[in-house]
């Protein structure tokens, strides 16, 4: 019995210094194949690969140690198993590197692109298996789990040209609605470096209360994130194009 419990001592550490020397394999290789790609394919992808490599050097590992120690290599495993679930947050993490898999495969958006993610909105900074990162309007680094992302609506704004901006303007029914728009659009006609028609300032109203028509004032700017000055630029010659043609507006 005593010579059984020695054998199965010897074969657990053996497994033990496959486990480690499969980790620092595993851990040396991805960093070489990491700096290696991250000049041609960028860092987000060369990291998504080299967490590749490692994954295939680690099943490698454990089916050496299975091989070699059997029910001791099982034990070993399924105690590293469980520990580094619990390290790394176990179904948590798990979902970010699927969801981060998805991304990857999928593309829905690239760092530089403007997007809104889990009720964020921002420049992608960073892409790993794990986070997406985003640089806020006010400058700060926002870290979003992928799973948050893949849970949540994806909305690049990247994807086509120009933002949409819109100003409401309150005009008394006494006035002429027809003047008007024709005034605001004549004003508006280079608001817009954006050549497509499709980009061209547009005047619509679908409400009238209280004597008042509100007239909705819709322009596209290149602007992705913070269009605050464009949106006053908006509203100052809109404003300007009912004046220079005695419009009264609402008090």
């Amino acid at each position: 019995m005593i010579e059984n419990l020695f054998i199965f001592s010897s074969d657990i550490l053996n497994a033990l210094f496959i486990a480690v020397v499969g980790a620092l394999i595993a851990f040396l290789a991805g960093e070489i194949l990491a700096r290696l790609l991250e000049n041609f394919l960028g860092k987000a992808f060369a990291r998504f690969l080299a967490n590749i490599l490692r994954l295939a050097i680690a099943i490698w590992a454990v089916k050496i140690i299975l091989d070699i120690s059997g029910a001791a290599g099982i034990a070993v495993i399924l105690i590293t198993v469980l520990t580094g679930s619990f390290a790394l947050g176990g179904e948590r993490f798990a979902s970010d590197i699927l969801a981060g898999t998805k991304l990857f495969t999928t593309r829905p958006y690239t760092v530089g692109d403007y997007v809104s993610l889990a009720g964020h909105k921002g420049k992608v900074i960073n892409i790993d298996i794990a986070n997406t990162s985003l640089e806020g309007v006010r400058g700060d680094k926002i870290i979003i789990p992928n799973a948050d992302v893949m849970d949540g609506t994806i909305i690049n704004q990247s994807a086509v040209e120009g933002q949409l901006i819109s100003i409401l303007v309150p005009l008394p029914t006494g006035e002429d609605l027809e003047i008007a728009i024709k005034a605001i659009l004549d004003e508006l006609k280079d608001f817009s470096d954006l050549e497509n028609p499709r980009f061209a300032p547009s005047v619509t109203s679908n409400e009238i209360s209280f004597g008042y028509i509100k007239l909705e004032v819709r322009a596209f700017v290149r602007e992705k994130i913070d269009y605050g000055p464009d949106k006053t630029r908006l509203m100052i010659q809109s404003v300007s194009a009912l004046k220079k043609h005695g419009i009264a507006l609402k008090n």
